[in-house]
């Protein structure tokens, strides 16, 4: 693959790297099936209890004298938002395994009920389900990624060395998400109370503020977009990794806010063929093969796109670099 191969070639040799190492798709079609035919684990006894505390705050909004010309409009309220909030007890937890296809790509959002078993948890118990899910989420992530970059890097197949090298990803990565909630609270923060106050003042200026912030976020995820691939591929820690994506976008603004627009519309475009196919059981089989066979592709096609226009900037950054070894058409594969 050239240095200045397009669009089409990288999303091509993306899909090429998967048809050379199938077995990359191994971890996100048994986190699937895990997600479809697996128990469920639930917080309904937590959002039981938050949506009738809800309830009973509204029927004493909606009483209060000083609300009686809003009255309808509260009893309204009072008996949708418990409704939404009791709703969201009904959400698998197991799927916090993906962190929304952060870590494990290529997952299908399921809605078929077959009949298993579901584990209603509260408390201590609740809390321990959330964070041993998220760390098994990061285990399988940093594993995959890791093959992915092996593949992406003309290495052979190393899955002892993927586990060896799991425990370090996953404090890297433990790491990016500590960088992105401390700068969303920071940043975030503020935001949500000046846009509060201006929307009391002016609801147009308030709107204003709030599509500015979601542009700002959309251009921040372009320019981060290739952040894993950086940690991964060139085996960098997070901060190194962001800079490392930031040069690349600055460097190829243009092919860079294609190749995302394109992964991203493919993304959601197939999500929606998905969606519409969920409702019976092939259906959901077919579903799952697809998006595994499409998520693990455009990772695979965004490390490509990283790794080509990274060997044309700086002297290559990974920390790491192993021993030369065969390449994969050196090998004759």
């Amino acid at each position: 693959m050239s240095t200045g191969s397009g669009l089409i070639e990288t999303l091509w040799a993306g899909f090429a790297t998967i048809h050379r190492r199938p077995a990359l798709l191994f971890i996100p079609v048994a986190v699937n099936f895990l997600l479809w035919l697996g128990p469920r684990i639930t917080a309904q006894p937590v959002a039981t209890a938050a949506g009738e505390a809800v309830a009973r705050w509204m029927a004493t909004v909606a009483n209060d004298p000083a609300l009686v010309s809003q009255a309808e409009q509260a009893r309204l309220a009072g008996e949708e938002l418990p409704q939404r909030i009791s709703a969201l007890g009904d959400a698998n937890l197991v799927s916090l395994v993906g962190f929304g296809g952060w870590t494990v790509p290529g997952l299908v959002v399921i809605n078929q009920d077959l009949g298993q078993a579901v584990i209603a948890l509260g408390g201590m118990p609740l809390v321990g389900a959330v964070l041993g899910l998220g760390l098994i989420g990061l285990f399988l992530g940093a594993l995959f990624y890791q093959l992915a970059a092996q593949a992406v890097r003309g290495e052979p197949w190393q899955l002892g060395a993927a586990l060896r090298g799991t425990p370090c990803f996953v404090g890297r990565m433990l790491g990016w998400l500590g960088m992105l909630v401390t700068t969303s609270i920071v940043v975030g923060l503020p935001v949500v109370i000046i846009s509060s106050l201006l929307t009391l003042i002016s609801p147009t200026l308030g709107l204003a503020i709030i599509l500015l912030v979601w542009a700002l976020g959309l251009v921040a995820g372009w320019w981060l977009f290739f952040h894993t691939s950086a940690m991964f591929v060139s085996d960098l820690g997070p901060l190194r990794a962001l800079l490392a994506s930031i040069e690349v976008v600055a460097r190829y603004r243009a092919a860079s806010l294609l190749f995302v627009l394109v992964v991203w519309l493919l993304s959601a475009g197939w999500a929606v063929v998905w969606a519409s196919i969920d409702g019976w059981p092939a259906g959901t089989l077919l579903s799952i093969l697809g998006q595994t066979y499409l998520g693990c592709g455009l990772v695979l096609a965004t490390m490509i796109f990283y790794r080509d226009r990274r060997a044309t900037l700086a002297p290559p950054v990974r920390a790491n670099t192993p021993p030369a070894t065969p390449t994969e058409e050196q090998r004759g594969w």
